[in-house]
C-alpha cells in the first residue's frame, strides 16, 4: 500500500492539463488527454480496493484523501468539459452572429458576462495546470 501511495503522489504531481485553441476564437480550451482519464479511472479502482482491504488501517487517512482528490478531479473534469462544450455552442450564437446580437440584446449581454467569467477561469486553470491542484481549488 505504501508503494502504491508513493506512486500516486509521483504520478499526480506530474500530471498536467493541455490546451487546444478554439478553432474560431483561438481561446485556449482545456484538453484532457486519454492517458489522464485512463490513469484516473485505474487509480480510483485501486483506491477503492485499498479501502476495502483489511490491511488499510495505518494508511486509511491517506488512501481516503487520495480517493477524495481523484473523485473530485473526475467530477470537475467532466463538468468542465461539459461547460466548455456548451460555451462553444453559445459563443457561436451570441458572439459569432450579428443577427442574434440585435434580436436578443439582453441575452447577449448576459452571455457576454458569462463569457468573460469563463475566460477568466480558463486563465486561472492555465496558471496552475496540475490536474489535482487545478481541480481541487475551492469555488
Amino acid at each position: 500500500m505504501e508503494k502504491s501511495l508513493k506512486e500516486f503522489n509521483e504520478t499526480w504531481n506530474t500530471m498536467s492539463f493541455e490546451y487546444q485553441p478554439h478553432p474560431r476564437t483561438k481561446v485556449n480550451l482545456l484538453k484532457v488527454r486519454e492517458e489522464i482519464v485512463e490513469i484516473l479511472e485505474d487509480n480510483q479502482v485501486q483506491l477503492q480496493n485499498m479501502l476495502s482491504s483489511k490491511f488499510v488501517g495505518y494508511f486509511y487517512n491517506e488512501v481516503f484523501n487520495w480517493q477524495l482528490k481523484l473523485n473530485t478531479a473526475d467530477r470537475v473534469i467532466n463538468l468542465w468539459l461539459e461547460v466548455q462544450r456548451i460555451w462553444a455552442y453559445l459563443e457561436a450564437i451570441f458572439i459569432g452572429s450579428g443577427d442574434i446580437r440585435i434580436q436578443l440584446p439582453e441575452d447577449t449581454r448576459r452571455f457576454e458576462l458569462l463569457d468573460k467569467e469563463f475566460k477568466s477561469l480558463l486563465v486561472d486553470i492555465r496558471a496552475n495546470p496540475n490536474v489535482i491542484k487545478g481541480t481541487g481549488k475551492p469555488g
